[in-house]
């Protein structure tokens, strides 16, 4: 899309549990217990011991009495039985709650990346694809390869760079970056050293596209207080301002033959795609459609454009000649109920393209082929992955 950062925070995270742990029924147990093994069992109660008399003392003068014998009793013993404690009962435990257990978590979406439909194309580990992840602090620019393997980091400077755009031959890469308040282009070398910075105005200088032979980058600027689409040359650094409109004029995409720059503008209500001829300087309107047409990308052979349209009602990729004529949805599968699908990118031999899909709830870059006949997803990443170009090769010898 075409907004300066199209980067919106998509954080996903897992509810703590509603619920809370019931209280552990020991601890109605351990407390019986202690109140049974504390209270003392039943007793007989024994009577005090009497205290003795003191003896009585008779004089000796005095003759004593003879004692008249008194028949001595048999005692028998009384044995007095002891109660028996009558036992209490132990008490029945019964928890003061039931125990609930903690529901387990949802579980996380999974990251993998998907390809569907029958066969993975072969060549597609044969291309390098560039694209902008927004990481939160800032934006940077990373690698990675057709399939969806050996990801690298190529920028970390701790400012935005954005809109990253292979030279023709490979070498060099032109982009955005947000280094004192406002975008400029700069350009850098493909393993992200030597960056330099090409424009230098006040105003926001976005979405750069280079010309079929190197020389030139078209690019969309808000400079002279409208957003318009300007032409830099890369070594002479002269710029001449091709659009000069109220509406705003976005997105500029160079033709392989170098005559024509595709764009998208709303200088007729609502955003459609529109042509300009380099040299003459001559406009012509391509789609004429209710809602929004953006992001148009030649074919390596200069007879189609690939771009986005939410004309029937959600943002999908369509086809078109290089004339206008013979619109056609791409049909994409499966679809998910968050698909808008943007920012499309042909590979340099045309059996591919490359573009950022929110099917799967974030913005990730995906590949599929003009006949939407297989779907890679190629990042899997909590941030948001867009901007995605492919990589120019070599001509091969025969």
């Amino acid at each position: 899309m075409f907004s300066l950062t199209a980067c919106s925070e998509a954080r996903a995270g897992v509810s703590d549990s509603i619920f809370q742990p019931a209280p552990d029924p020991t601890a109605v147990f351990t407390s019986s217990v202690v109140s049974l093994e504390q209270a003392p069992h039943s007793s007989v109660e024994i009577p005090p011991r009497r205290t003795p008399r003191p003896p009585v003392f008779i004089p000796t003068s005095t003759p004593l009495p003879t004692a008249i014998p008194t028949p001595t009793s048999t005692l028998v013993p009384v044995s007095t039985p002891i109660p028996i404690p009558t036992p209490t009962p132990t008490p029945t435990l019964e928890p003061t709650s039931t125990v609930t257990p903690t529901p387990s978590p949802p579980p996380t979406p999974s990251l993998t990346p998907i390809v569907v439909v029958t066969e993975a194309p072969r060549l597609l580990h044969e291309h390098t694809i560039i694209f902008q992840r927004d990481e939160g602090r800032d934006l940077n620019i990373f690698g990675i390869a057709g399939d969806g393997s050996l990801l690298e980091r190529i920028t970390d400077v701790g400012t935005d760079e954005v809109m990253p755009e292979w030279s023709p031959d490979g070498d060099t890469v032109a982009y955005a970056k947000n280094e004192g308040g406002n975008f400029d282009i700069w350009l850098m070398n493909n393993d992200g050293y030597d960056a330099r910075r090409l424009t230098t105005d006040l105003g926001d200088d976005l979405s750069p596209s280079w010309s079929p032979d190197g020389r030139r980058i078209a690019f969309h600027s808000t400079r002279d207080g409208n957003t318009d689409i300007y032409v830099i040359a890369v070594q002479s650094r002269h710029e001449v301002r091709l659009t000069q409109n109220l509406g705003v004029d976005v997105e500029p995409a160079w033709s392989p033959d170098g005559r024509l720059i595709a764009f998208a503008s709303d200088r007729n209500g609502s955003f459609d795609l529109y042509l300009i001829d380099v040299e003459v300087g001559s406009k012509s309107q391509l789609t004429h459609r209710v809602g929004v047409d953006t992001s148009p990308a030649w074919s390596p052979d200069g007879m189609q454009l690939v771009f986005s349209s939410n004309r029937d009602g959600r943002f999908r990729l369509y086809l078109m000649t290089r004339h206008g004529a013979e619109e056609r949805l791409i049909p994409i599968k499966p679809e998910g109920p968050m698909s808008a699908d943007s920012s499309p990118a042909w590979s340099p031999d045309g059996r591919y393209i490359a573009f950022v899909s929110e099917r799967d709830y974030n913005p990730e870059v995906y590949v599929t082929d003009p006949e939407g006949t297989f779907l890679s997803r190629l990042t899997s990443h909590p941030s948001e992955d867009t901007a995605p170009a492919f990589k120019p090769q070599p001509a091969r010898r025969p």
